[in-house]
Order: C-alpha cells, then sequence, then structure tokens
C-alpha cells in the first residue's frame, strides 16, 4: 500500500518521538484557546484517507468482542473509523448525524440534540418518555447505556463507531432485538499524541474536539480529551404579544474525558475512564405547528420564523457523570479475564416545550394556508416534559475468554444491571390573555422505575476447516421492573380520590441465541449464514390516564451475507439479506388529541429486504462509497385496533370491526423507512508540499410512516436526499488540514421528526424541519 496523507491520531510511527506529554498538554491548550471563536458544522461527507495508492485499507472491527477482519464477521457490520467520525461530528453535530453514513440506520429525536432514538431494519420506537425503551442498544467504551438521556453523551476522540443489524443480545448487553451501536473511544498510548479541532460559521456555531495523550511513567498511560460545541439563537418569535428577534435555536454543551491505562505487569491492565457531560440552553428542535396539510406534503414555512407562546419556548438540559475501571488479567493457558464496573448519574434532566407549536392568539404560522383557515383549536396552550430529579446506572460485566492457537475458542461470562429513575412528568398552560404572566409547567405525575437485570452468557467458535468456522452463542435473562406512578389530583380521570397510585411490577426471562457459519471461497471473499433470537423485557409508559404496560418482545432474524475484496483490492464489497418474524412487537402510539403515548403489543410483525456497501478506489487519490439498504416491514394482527381521535378514520384509517371508534393496524408498516442510501466521493490532487481536494457526501430516506397507527395516506415522513461538500488543503506531513464546508447544498426542506398531534379540527401535524443551507470553516491539527 502506497503512503496515505491520512490524519490518524492512532498512528504509532506518525507520533513517535514528538516532545513529551506534558509540554504537549500544553501546546494543545495554547493552540486551542485562540480559535475557540463560534464555528456550523462542516459537510460530514469527507471519508477515509485517500492517497497516491489505491488499495483499500483493512477495516478491523470488534463486534465479536475481538479485533478482527470485517470479511470474517458472520454480522452485518458497518464501521465507522475515527477520521469519518471525527468529520462527522465536527462543528458541532450530534449523534443524529450517523444516519447519512450507514445504510439501513436511522436516527432521530423529539428532544433536540436530547435522547436520540435509533431504527434498524426498519424496527425501532417513537417514545419519548424518560423511561423509554428502545430495541436498538448503545454500548459506548464497552458499557451499555439504557436510558434515552445519557444516550445524549457526544461523540468526540472517538476512535470507530460499529453498527450491528439483528438480534445482538449474547454478547453485548440487552433490549438488542433490532440491533446495536457500538462506540469506542480513543485509547491511552505510551507516545505522545493528540488533536485539536475546531470549526466556526453561522450563527456563531462553534466546536472543539481536543485530545492528548502519552506516557506519564513505565507502567502508566492517559490520555485526555475534552469537547464543546454551541450556537446563538437565530430563529425569531413571531406569536403576537411576544414578538422577538432571535429568540430560540441555541444550544451549548461540554464534555471531558479522562482515561489512565496502568500495566503493572505483562498480564495486567487496569483502564480508568471517567467522564462529564452537561449541555445548556438547548432551545432547538422547535416543533411548528400546521407543517403538513390533511394528506398533503410538508408546507415551507420559513425556516427562522416561529409562533410560540409557550414560556422559555422550550428548555432541555442535561448533566451527568460517570466512572468505569476496565482490568484485563491473564489467568495463563491462553485464558483471560475481563471485569468491567460501571457507574453513570444524571445529575439533572430537565426537557419542556411548548410541544402544540403555535400560538393561541396567532399567527400560528407566517402567511396565508388556506387549508388551515378557521378558528382556533382549543390545544395551543399545552406545555409539556419531563424533569429527572433522581437517576443512576450501575452495571458489571465478568468474562473468561480463550485464545488458543487450536480449532475451539470460547468466552463466558456474566452481567449484571441496576437503573433507578424518578421523574416528574410536567404539564402546563401558556397564556391565558396576555397582560398575565405565563403559568409555568406544574408536575403532573412522579413516576419511579427500578429495574434490575442479570445474564449468564456463552460465545463458542470451533474451526471446522482452514475455510469453514462456526460460531455458537447462547444467553440466559432475567429481568424485573418496578414502576409506580402518582398522579397529581384532576389529571386523571381515572383516580376516584386524589393522589391515587398506580404500581406495576413485572418479572420476565429468556433464553437467547445464535449459531452461524462462515466459508472463505478464497482470501478475499467469505460467504456467511446466521440465525439469531433476540428478546426485551416488559416496558412501562404512564403519559396516559392510567399506565400501558407491554409483555416482552421476542424475535427470530435469518441472515446470509457475501463479504469480498476484489479487483486487488481496489473493491470492497458486502451484501447481506434477511427475514425477520417479531413476536409481540412493542409498539407506541403517540400524540392524539392531547400529548399522550401509549405502549402497546403488535400480535406479529414481519421484515424483508438488504444491506449492500462498496467503497472503490478507481485511481489515486479518489474514493466512492456507495450503501443502499431495503426493509420491507409489515404488522400481522387481525384484532389489535386503537383510538381513532384526531381524525384518523378521516384520514385513510380503517374502522375496526368490534369498535367502529377505533382504527384497525393490520397490514401497516414499523417506524423505520422502507429504502435508505448514501454515497460519498473524495478526489485529492497533489499541490505543493501537500494534497488539494474535494469530497461530497449525500444521504436519502425513504418514505416511512412512525406514527403508528398513521396511514399511508398521510406524507408527513415523504422522500429526501440532502448532500454536503467541502473543499480542502492539508498538509503533507499530515499536521494541518483546512477546509470550507457546505451542509444541505440544495437547501432541502423536510421534516426529521413528526409528532401526530391534532391542533385543528381539521387534524394537521406539527413538526420539527431540517436547518436551511449553512457554510463555514474546519482547521485540525494533529500533533
Amino acid at each position: 500500500m502506497g503512503r496515505y496523507f491520512i490524519l490518524k491520531s492512532t498512528s504509532v510511527s506518525a507520533h513517535r518521538g514528538k516532545p513529551g506529554f506534558r509540554q504537549a498538554l500544553l501546546n494543545g491548550a495554547g493552540l486551542a484557546l485562540p480559535m475557540v471563536v463560534g464555528i456550523a458544522n462542516p459537510a460530514s461527507a469527507q471519508e477515509e484517507a485517500r492517497g497516491p495508492g489505491s488499495r483499500l485499507e483493512e477495516i478491523v472491527v470488534t463486534a465479536q468482542k475481538r479485533p478482527e477482519n470485517i470479511l470474517d464477521v458472520p454480522i452485518s457490520v458497518s464501521a465507522l473509523d475515527n477520521e469519518k467520525v471525527g468529520n462527522m461530528m465536527a462543528g458541532g453535530q450530534d449523534i443524529n448525524s450517523l444516519a447519512a453514513q450507514v445504510p439501513g440506520f436511522v436516527s432521530s429525536s423529539s428532544n433536540g440534540r436530547l435522547a436520540p432514538r435509533f431504527f434498524v431494519r426498519g424496527a425501532g420506537n417513537t417514545a419519548f418518555d424518560a423511561n423509554a425503551s428502545q430495541p436498538v442498544s448503545m454500548i459506548y467504551d464497552d458499557v451499555v447505556l439504557e436510558n434515552v438521556s445519557i444516550r445524549s453523551f457526544p461523540l468526540f476522540d472517538i476512535q470507530s463507531v460499529e453498527l450491528l443489524r439483528g438480534p445482538q443480545g449474547t454478547l453485548f448487553g440487552r433490549n438488542a432485538t433490532a440491533g446495536a451501536i457500538k462506540i469506542d473511544s480513543a485509547a491511552p498510548t505510551d507516545y505522545t499524541t493528540g488533536h485539536v479541532d475546531v470549526s466556526w460559521g453561522q450563527w456563531q456555531t462553534r466546536s472543539i474536539d481536543a485530545a492528548v495523550g502519552g506516557k506519564l511513567t513505565d507502567t502508566l498511560n492517559a490520555r485526555v480529551s475534552f469537547y464543546h460545541a454551541g450556537r446563538a439563537d437565530w430563529i425569531d418569535n413571531i406569536a403576537t404579544g411576544l414578538e422577538k428577534e432571535n429568540a430560540i435555536g441555541s444550544y451549548g454543551e461540554v464534555a471531558a474525558r479522562l482515561k489512565l491505562e496502568w500495566k503493572p505487569a505483562p498480564e495486567t491492565s487496569v483502564l480508568l475512564n471517567a467522564g462529564y457531560h452537561n449541555m445548556y440552553d438547548d432551545t432547538g428542535g422547535i416543533f411548528r405547528a400546521g407543517q403538513f396539510a390533511v394528506g398533503g406534503d410538508i408546507i415551507k414555512i420559513p425556516r427562522d420564523k416561529v409562533a410560540l407562546d409557550g414560556i422559555n419556548f422550550v428548555e432541555r438540559s442535561i448533566e451527568q457523570f460517570y466512572t468505569t475501571a476496565t482490568v484485563r488479567q491473564g489467568l495463563g493457558s491462553g485464558l483471560d479475564l475481563t471485569s468491567i464496573t460501571s457507574y453513570r448519574k444524571l445529575l439533572g434532566n430537565r426537557n419542556i416545550g411548548d410541544v402544540d407549536g403555535g400560538s393561541m392568539q396567532g399567527p400560528i404560522y407566517p402567511g396565508n394556508i388556506p387549508s388551515l383557515s378557521g378558528s382556533l383549536g382549543e390545544n395551543w396552550s399545552l406545555i409539556t416534559g419531563d424533569n429527572v430529579t433522581d437517576h443512576y446506572q450501575l452495571t458489571e460485566e465478568a468474562r473468561i475468554s480463550s485464545d488458543w492457537a487450536g480449532p475451539f475458542n470460547f468466552l463466558v461470562g456474566g452481567y449484571f444491571f441496576r437503573e433507578n429513575l424518578t421523574v416528574d412528568q410536567v404539564n402546563g398552560t401558556t397564556f391565558s390573555n396576555f397582560s398575565t404572566v405565563a403559568v409555568a409547567p406544574a408536575p403532573l405525575a412522579t413516576q419511579r422505575q427500578k429495574t434490575s437485570s442479570w445474564a449468564l452468557f456463552t460465545s463458542l467458535d470451533y474451526d471446522v476447516s482452514s475455510d469453514t468456522s462456526l460460531k455458537f452463542g447462547l444467553r440466559y435473562s432475567k429481568d424485573t421492573k418496578n414502576h409506580y406512578v402518582r398522579y397529581e389530583p384532576g389529571t386523571s380521570a381515572a383516580d376516584a380520590a386524589p393522589d391515587s397510585p398506580y404500581y406495576t411490577h413485572t418479572s420476565d426471562d429468556a433464553l437467547t441465541g445464535d449459531l452461524s457459519i462462515v466459508h472463505s471461497f478464497t482470501p478475499d471473499m467469505n460467504v456467511y449464514a446466521r440465525v439469531a433470537t433476540g428478546y426485551k423485557e416488559s416496558a412501562v409508559l404512564a403519559r396516559e390516564n392510567i399506565p400501558t404496560v407491554a409483555a416482552p418482545e421476542r424475535i427470530w432474524n435469518y441472515e446470509v451475507g457475501v463479504k469480498s475484496e476484489l479487483l486487488d483490492g481496489m473493491l470492497r464489497f458486502n451484501l447481506s439479506a434477511f427475514y425477520y418474524t417479531y413476536d409481540n412487537y412493542q409498539a407506541v402510539l403517540t400524540g392524539g388529541e392531547a400529548n399522550n403515548l401509549r405502549i402497546f403489543n403488535i400480535d406479529r410483525a414481519t421484515g424483508k429486504g438488504f444491506e449492500l456497501e462498496t467503497e472503490f478506489a478507481p485511481a489515486e487519490r479518489v474514493r466512492v462509497n456507495l450503501g443502499v439498504a431495503y426493509s420491507d416491514t409489515k404488522i400481522d394482527d387481525t384484532t389489535t385496533c386503537v383510538s381513532a381521535g384526531g381524525g384518523l378514520l378521516d384520514r385513510g384509517g380503517t374502522a375496526c370491526p368490534s369498535n367502529p371508534a377505533q382504527v384497525m393496524i393490520d397490514g401497516g408498516s414499523l417506524p423505520g423507512p422502507r429504502w435508505t442510501a448514501n454515497g460519498s466521493l473524495y478526489a485529492g490532487q497533489p499541490v505543493g508540499n501537500g494534497e488539494a481536494y474535494f469530497q461530497t457526501n449525500w444521504a436519502y430516506k425513504g418514505r416511512a410512516y412512525p406514527l403508528i397507527p398513521v396511514p399511508p395516506v398521510e406524507n408527513f415522513d415523504a422522500p429526501w436526499l440532502r448532500g454536503n461538500a467541502s473543499i480542502g488543503y492539508r498538509f503533507e506531513d499530515d499536521r494541518f488540514d483546512v477546509s470550507f464546508f457546505v451542509n444541505n447544498i440544495t437547501n432541502l426542506y423536510y421534516a426529521p421528526s413528526a409528532l401526530n398531534f391534532f391542533n385543528y379540527r381539521n387534524q394537521t401535524l406539527t413538526a420539527q424541519v431540517s436547518d436551511p443551507r449553512t457554510w463555514g470553516l474546519r482547521l485540525r491539527h494533529n500533533f
């Protein structure tokens, strides 16, 4: 392979012999401070490094808890290296940007940068409560992040991100029926290395991702990382009586991480990992009323205008910290013991907003939309949200694994999880008239949830021959959940007496597993087949008059695939096909004529489709990536019906035979889109002592119907194609890279998140809309 002009913070040869770690820390801080002056997000189009050679680099993943070439892993997995992740996150982007990088994966949030929701192969749910449970697991530095709020920890100084499709419960955590996202931050090294990555642009948008690491003593290495992102208000409020320019749209967050790795003996290592995150003044992700006409497409209301009468309009904040200790001890005879102990705590989490997206006094939207003419509805005064007052998560994983030269290897371990959560669900009104002060949100209900889980698991590998390998995994899980909710007087029609509490106890267990086979036709082409089962324990939501409970969901997933490198390593081609069946799929019904949230079971749901990923190096300094995924899902449930409130029957729903006031869900789709695709191009040209380059990436998301049971006649999640581009120059010594970027080149107007909340008698939908075209500058320094 030829030498690449690549900004890899983990390249040993590029960083040995640099100044000492302490001096590098001072140098990096001195460079960073004068550059933190406000940046917009750069195009997340920069793909992996390009250079004078045309052979692709090997991709190593840890999808099975050991380093392996991606060709040898019998799982549909996509991998993003540190450069791709850094380019994606620079300029203040959040984890939802992953959706533009990986086929078959969608990430969204109805809470701005808070509480991301993931969808894989069409499966996922739209629950937004603080105790919501998701079928896509998130593993950050080997620790499962269960609560949707702690999943907001930003991606900075990242080594790699892997997306694993299909059930992953055998090896990774819990609740992974649809897939898992595995994130690994950069590890300490015994040589000095670091970077400072800053960007700035419109609306004072800025970001900085900085890190430095190296040897402290002969047995102790360290790495410290820092992250900041922010933006100024840029959206005008035009609500009558509350007019204000630049009233909303800002965000700010800081995060830091410290890693200490102690190696007192050749077979012993102790890694201490501690982190802190504070998100403040997040007023982005605003819901806007009247974005969709009945049965029609999105209405292009100016994105820098909104009409809200809610107090503070929107208020989101989160503060959290964590500590993790990972101990690895060699036991001799090719055996290793690993223990991972982690404690995370939310110090505060407040998420309150004007969820109806409008104003009682008007105007409800800029301009005149005939389909929305008429009197104002009665629901324009709602403020709602969650306020987490107490939370912690404690996890422990211990495992023994072998690394034998023979055909057989194994892994066996145990896992423990405990989470305590207390949250106040809040509700309030905005303005009864504009001569009085707004009413602040008041408690509607107090929820307490305690979840405990333990599991035993094993994974066995056997090489049948030099070309064929078998893998078998088995896991037993036991989960208990205790949920308490007390509704305030007058807030629950089901309460005969004030302060009547509801107690819910669930206890579930399951035996799940997977079996796969990999066969190598040639050293550069493998085929695999895999069958896997998954399980997610019971879930409870309490935003209705009484709590709603969903029984455990279970999945059988079948897939086959081929992974190959062709044309002497110039082309990488990976293709997988799948079919799955869900029993008791946990679905969520949102919105209606109030901001309700109900969880229920769908008897059966099926999905089938494929994922295709290619990477091509047709010439020196040229890279082309293309990914396509298709997920055809179907609900098979002829007995379950849901409320027809909000005009669902008028909008194409089928009346329930046993109750004409309800609508059937049979024949509908799961929440994720049917088609997704992504593509990118990088082209470089030697100039002087470095390389000038152009790069662009594009992401496509097909039509989806995430708000069960909205029928397909509703067009609120129409297809969209979005592109980014940048031009830049990087120096030959890899120390500096400067670029100019444009995001959302075509100024595409689309809704990344919608809410089935009906503000008018003609039942229009509220939605969040995409940012307009933005531009900015980015500078990265490696040392």
